[in-house]
């Protein structure tokens, strides 16, 4: 079992002629934690976390349809999760959990306009993934997320780049022992955005990207990668009016301190 209290402090610099007030936040924890055999547990985990809005937030004027608010304070949501982890076998692993977090109403300040965020809402959802490892040098990781975003005691419940659905598929293999190959899918459903401009509802469709990456291990203390992102060359966006990047390639090695322990 686990107790436990954060607490977060923003103390702001005052500009000539304006004065603000510190934002604090306190987030307790509560976690425990069953073993129930070897190969079977359970956990469980209620939290207040918090989030402080960005300079963006606070004063970008959006191209004249937003107002700045200096005096957004910071959001704050109660997290519950529960979770199962199950070695069904020496060669599959399971794990399920259900969660829920209710966001709860920012205090804007000033009578400004809200800019980015979502005010009451609720998210609660699912996840399942799975570990098979159908030989000694492969592996095979799933999972699949589901969720539920709602507005709280709005007319319009929907929310912003909330997908319902994400899928992730990887492959990873070890053909030698300084050599990992690696590739993974992900698939991301349809998502709901707010023009900017006009304030109108639309929807981002579907979209899935592939990745790839190979590691040479050259040295005790040196690791060569070469990763791939987006190897089909998708086109899509996670935000209205931003592309996200194409098929693109990184070259790089990874290096510690020659010595005992690597």
């Amino acid at each position: 079992a686990t107790l436990a209290c954060q607490i977060e402090a923003e103390l702001p610099v005052d500009l000539p002629g304006e004065e603000s007030s510190p934002a604090v936040g306190v987030g307790p924890l509560a976690s425990l934690q069953l073993e129930l055999t070897d190969d079977l547990s359970l956990g469980a985990t209620a939290a207040r976390r918090h989030r402080f809005p960005t300079l963006r937030e606070r004063f970008s004027r959006g191209g004249g349809y937003r107002l700045p608010n200096p005096e957004l304070q910071p959001e704050a949501a109660w997290h519950f999760d529960a979770e199962v982890a199950w070695r069904a076998a020496g060669w599959l692993s399971l794990e399920a959990s259900l969660f829920d977090a209710v966001i709860e109403e920012v205090t804007l300040g000033g009578g400004r306009t809200r800019i980015e965020n979502v005010g009451q809402a609720r998210l609660a959802g699912a996840e399942l993934s799975a570990r098979v490892r159908p030989l000694p040098r492969i592996r095979i990781d799933a999972s699949y997320a589901l969720l539920h975003a709602r507005r709280v005691g709005a007319d319009d419940e929907r929310l912003e780049y909330r997908p319902a659905h994400k899928l992730t598929a990887g492959l990873i293999a070890l053909p030698f022992s300084r050599v990992e190959l690696s590739s993974f899918v992900r698939v991301v459903g349809p998502q709901s955005f707010r023009n900017p401009n006009t304030g109108a509802w639309g929807i981002l469709g579907t979209y899935a990207t592939w990745d790839a990456q190979l590691k040479v291990r050259a040295a005790s203390f040196a690791t060569v990668l070469a990763r791939a992102t987006n190897l089909l060359d998708a086109s899509y966006q996670t935000k209205f009016g931003y592309p996200d990047p194409g098929r693109q390639f990184w070259l790089g090695i990874e290096a510690g301190l020659p010595g005992e322990g690597g």
